[in-house]
């Protein structure tokens, strides 16, 4: 995890703006009603397949935490998909690149003074091999 006390030049402090190290920059925020009293806390591209979680706690002034979520070595764990999942909190799905029906589910949350990281995997049988006997042999795989 790398931490960082300069906030980026760009509009929304939680993107990192452009430069070297930027594939793309913030590509989902969660919503944040109490930006006060709760860290706010998104997701930039460093990499087509290389997601950071960005936090920045209200409480620290010019601190900001940018973190790998997965390393992604030769894309074996790419980012699927990212979205907001009601106030304070981000879904993001990773895709096992070895066995395409089993995904990694994390969810990110917001509380006053932490962000709570939590994650589960599921295996969907429309994406297996030999359909429901390939799931429940690539979920032992990943397993």
């Amino acid at each position: 995890m790398t931490v960082s006390m300069k906030q980026p030049a760009a509009a929304d402090p939680l993107d990192p703006g452009e430069g070297p190290g930027v594939y793309r920059g913030l590509i989902v925020k969660a919503i944040n009603a109490q930006p006060e009293v709760l860290p706010d806390v998104g997701v930039w591209l460093a990499g087509p397949h290389a997601s950071r979680l960005a936090i920045i706690f209200p409480n620290i002034p010019g601190l900001r935490i940018d973190g790998w979520l997965y390393e992604s070595g030769g894309a074996r764990l790419p980012l699927d998909s990212a979205g907001t999942r009601g106030e304070n909190t981000i879904e993001l799905r990773h895709r096992y690149q070895l066995h395409p029906e089993v995904v990694h589910v994390t969810t990110v949350t917001a509380g006053p003074g932490a962000v709570e990281l939590t994650g589960h995997l599921e295996v969907e049988i429309e994406n297996a091999e030999g359909g429901e006997e390939g799931a429940e042999k690539g979920a032992r795989s990943a397993a």
